[in-house]
């Protein structure tokens, strides 16, 4: 999974993976997080209400989450 958060990350402009305090990969635009992969929450990125609804109904988005494996 990590590597297709990191090709679709990567695709945007300012991107930078990072390790937190934690050891947890970090990827982050001007310092601010937006994705974070853990081995105990797994996946988690920020995003607005609109943007969320938006993104949960598309059949892309939500097979790339669930058919890949970190």
């Amino acid at each position: 999974m990590l590597e297709n958060v990191r090709k679709i990350c990567f695709s945007l402009p300012e991107v930078v993976e990072h390790i937190d305090g934690f050891g947890h990969i970090t990827l982050q635009i001007r310092g601010k997080s937006f994705v974070k992969l853990t081995e105990r929450a797994g996946l988690s990125f920020k995003s607005d209400r609109e943007n969320q609804e938006f993104l949960l109904q598309k059949e892309q988005f939500l097979s790339m989450l669930v058919n890949t494996e970190i």
